[in-house]
């Protein structure tokens, strides 16, 4: 439960912001439950930080939300498309937490790497904003030896959202390509 040290950790937050960005991060659906794309309840597993969003909003703090199926953090600015698509569950599992802004994707970390390489181009960056294949295949590994599994395979495998990591390699190769200029 939240007592009056997290709601004072949620307000130094939002204080703190100039901008929220959140990936694939699970948000509250209509009835205040957290779900899979599969409406599979992971209430117990995720805490509340749609909080920290809505008082930095109440702050005039930008957002950006990403996400892939409909239940995270910024979806519900377009809930009624999310139910409207077919996706099952819907009505359950879509997200009522809205963003300002909004990147959707087939893959919500596709989305935050394009975000990045954008911020990257914008910013004119002379650091890397996009990992390299090595630094992408260590992460994954890393966190499979943590245990954590694929989000549409729930397998401890080499994957994102069911994509190979060749996929998920090649799909990085092409956005560092296009945010040098390359492409």
């Amino acid at each position: 439960s939240w007592g009056d040290q997290e709601v004072e950790s949620v307000r130094r937050l939002a204080e703190a912001t100039d901008h929220i960005v959140a990936i694939e991060r699970s948000g509250p659906g209509a009835g205040g439950g957290y779900y899979t794309m599969r409406a599979k309840s992971m209430s117990h597993l995720v805490a509340p930080l749609e909080r920290v969003l809505e008082e930095a909003q109440g702050r005039n703090v930008g957002s950006t939300g990403i996400g892939d199926g409909g239940n995270e953090l910024g979806m519900g600015k377009v809930r009624d498309k999310v139910i409207a698509s077919g996706v099952p569950n819907a009505e359950s599992i879509a997200c009522t937490v809205a963003t300002d802004h909004l990147i959707t994707c087939s893959v919500s970390n596709w989305g935050g790497y394009a975000l990045a390489g954008a911020l990257g181009v914008v910013l004119r960056s002379k650091t890397a904003t996009l990992p390299s294949d090595r630094e992408e295949t260590e992460l994954l590994e890393r966190m499979r030896k943590a245990g954590a599994r694929d989000g549409v395979s729930g397998k401890l495998d080499l994957t994102v959202d069911g994509m190979p990591l060749s996929m998920q390699l090649s799909v990085l190769r092409d956005l560092r390509e296009i945010a040098e200029g390359g492409a």
